[in-house]
């Protein structure tokens, strides 16, 4: 009975002895709007002329307003609680596309193939 007494003991020492694990940090830092890469015009890149309906890609005429959000997370640190860390970020960026000739009628915009706006007309 007694050495079960000493074992508690010895293991609640340890417990309270024991160095705390370090919480990884997030290395990886914002991006900034360098370390994107867009498709651009340029003077040898050919700008279609469009006749009925058709999938087009757009040329990107101007990116900027690049702004992050910081995906955080509650992470276990031991006997300390919890801590909150950035795991990664959201980003947002304001884009320009161009398209050639008279468009009469946008049927839908996609950005990574979801619908984002519909019908939207030009005159």
């Amino acid at each position: 009975m007694w050495w079960m007494i000493i074992v508690v003991i010895l293991l609640t020492a340890a417990y309270f002895l024991w160095p705390t694990p370090a919480v990884p940090s997030s290395e990886a830092g914002k991006a900034g709007l360098d370390d994107f890469n867009f498709p651009t015009s340029s003077n040898s890149r050919v700008i279609p002329e469009v006749f009925g309906t058709v999938h087009l890609h757009g040329n990107i005429m101007y990116a900027g307003g690049l702004t992050a959000a910081p995906i955080t997370q509650t992470v276990s640190s031991g006997k300390r609680g919890s801590t909150t860390q950035t795991v990664g970020y959201s980003y947002f960026l304001d884009l320009a596309y161009a398209i050639c000739g008279r468009v009469d009628l946008i049927n839908e915009f996609r950005i990574d193939n979801s619908p984002v706006k519909t019908g939207i007309g030009l005159t």
